[in-house]
Parts: structure tokens; sequence; C-alpha cells
């Protein structure tokens, strides 16, 4: 990894530039973040996630939600304080970038339907990207639920939590955001993240994580839950190799890598390590058919 998770620097006097890039807010300046919350039918987990971000320690924040056309009713749970917009069919990483474009933010910070926010997490993120002087920062995750496939799904995301090329930021100063290019239309729900960190190294521009944690609300998951996600991703994996020009051994081999070097990871829980291969196989097996089969 880049950077521990130790102690932070204490909070700058001013507020300065990151990699080279523009100051994201004159000094003195409160700097106000703007919260990009992209959703499609998250009635259940969306009330906790706003109020997530409604409770946070730093004073200044733009709440903006942008709904792909729910049906369930999520629309109505959202504060009247939130910029609302409604874009049916829009899918979450062109909706991320809808909500960038209204942003009035000097820093960005994108969060999921279905994730809860610790209340000190703009906070800190503050603290990093200012304190060090970088334009992204890495929030790590907690995986919140219960049973067989949760657990399965906690040992991966361990993995590759333990590996800096599998992590990738999802806090920026609104400078970098934009001289990187934003969000990529077209990479809607597969790697889209990657895409951007990739665009963020390129440009020789830093990272670091986050003492703060963000929760992942799952609940209960099941096999067809988690195959019908790797199906509803698998449609964007071309397009992904294609924009990148990267192979998809280049993808695979940091993964298989730390599959194989986290002994103490993988051993943590020997029941879901037994089920840990057909939790890959359903969850990245439709991935891999549609990359090899669009080859």
């Amino acid at each position: 990894m880049q950077s521990s998770r130790g102690q932070l620097p204490k909070p700058p006097t001013q507020i300065r530039s990151g990699s080279g890039s523009d100051d994201p807010a004159p000094p003195g300046k409160v700097p106000l973040v703007s919260i990009i919350v992209p959703t499609l039918n998250n009635r259940s987990t969306i009330p906790r996630c706003l109020a997530s971000v409604l409770t946070q320690t730093h004073p200044s924040i733009e709440l903006i939600v942008v709904d792909g056309g729910s049906t369930d009713g999520t629309t109505e749970l959202l504060p009247k304080s939130a910029i609302k917009l409604i874009r049916p069919g829009l899918r979450r990483s062109s909706a991320r970038r809808l909500g960038a474009e209204h942003a009035q933010g000097d820093f960005l910070l994108f969060l999921d339907s279905d994730q809860a926010a610790n209340p000190h997490l703009v906070e800190d993120c503050l603290r990093v990207a200012i304190g060090r002087e970088v334009s992204a920062v890495k929030i790590p995750e907690e995986l919140e639920g219960d049973g067989i496939w949760i657990r399965c799904e906690r040992i991966e995301s361990a993995l590759w939590a333990q590996s800096d090329d599998l992590t990738y930021p999802r806090f920026f100063s609104r400078s970098a955001y934009l001289e990187i290019g934003e969000h990529r239309a077209g990479l809607e729900e597969y790697l889209e993240d990657r895409d951007l960190y990739l665009r963020l190294r390129s440009r020789g521009l830093e990272s670091e994580w986050s003492p703060s944690v963000i929760v992942h609300i799952l609940g209960h998951l099941n096999p067809w839950d988690v195959g019908s996600k790797g199906a509803k991703t698998a449609r964007d994996s071309p397009a992904y190799y294609r924009e990148n020009q990267e192979s998809l051994m280049a993808v695979i081999r940091p993964r298989l890598l730390q599959l194989f070097s986290s002994k103490a990871i993988l051993f943590r829980d020997p029941i879901a390590l037994f089920v840990l291969p057909v939790y890959l196989l359903v969850s990245q097996g439709p991935k891999l058919l549609v990359v090899l089969g669009s080859k």
C-alpha cells in the first residue's frame, strides 16, 4: 500500500494544494464537500446512507442524489436539503458523473446508496487530502450482513485490501477529478473505479488511506444475489478492456497473487474458505465468460 492508516497530521492552518493541482479552496475557507449518491430502488438502505451523510462532523456538506428511475418509493425518502437529479435509465458511473457536474464542492465523495459513512469520514478525508497533499483518498470498507456468502465476500474484500493495486479512491479534490477526466461513460458497473484510479496514477497524482470507514450494508446474500451481480457487471467488461488496453491477465494476476500469499486472511474463517472457490466462480465467472467471448 502507499500508506498506513496511522496517526493523521494536525489540520493545516490553511488549505494547500494537492500534488501540484490548483488550490481546492482559498486560504482560511472551510472546504465544501459534495457527497454524490447514485441510487436505484434502494428504499431499504438509503435512509441509513443519507442519515450518515447528514450527521457528518464536517460543517460544510452538499448532498446530491442521482436516481436512475426508482419505482419502490426511494425518491420519497430523500431529504428536502438534497439536490435531486432524476434520470430514468441512468446507471451508476454516469450517475456519478452527472452528480459531479452539478456539484459545487471543493472536494467530491462518491457514496453508494447501500453504504453508510462513519460520522468523521469527511473530516478525516479532508485531513488526509490537505495535510498530506494528495489528490484522492481511499476509504476502507466493512461488510455488514450474515450468511456464508457474506463471509466469503469478507475474505475476498480483506484480500484485495492488502494490495494497493486492488483498492481505489472514493474521495477526490474537484480539480484532480476534472483533470483525470471524470467517470467514463460506458463503464457503468465494472471496474469503473479502477479505470479512474489508473488515470489518476498516470497523471502522477497520489492517494492515501482514510482512518475512517464506510459500512457496506449487504444484509443476507444468497447464490442468486451473487450471480446476478456478476452477470449485471459483466456486460460492461469488454468496454473496460477496450478503453484501457489492459489484458484480462493484468487484472487477474494481482488477485491471484493476493489469494495465494495471504494465508492468515484465508484461514481466518475455514468454513468460508471451503466455499470460497464456489463463491468466486459464481461472482466472477460471468465476467470471464463475457470477456473471453468478446475476443
